[in-house]
């Protein structure tokens, strides 16, 4: 039972890193869009400076 227990942490913290990546690093991607469910014109607007 342990041992499933490792494996779903594991999973779960790679689905957090996925999507960190996607919100930080490819946030106008066509990925990110699908993601999101939202336009990639809207993904790629600039809020903050």
């Amino acid at each position: 039972m342990e041992v499933v227990a490792h494996i779903l942490v594991v999973l779960v913290a790679l689905e957090f890193f996925y999507i960190a990546y996607l919100e930080v690093c490819a946030t106008s991607s066509e990925t990110s869009s699908k993601v999101f469910d939202m336009p990639k014109s809207e993904l790629s607007l600039r809020l903050f400076s």
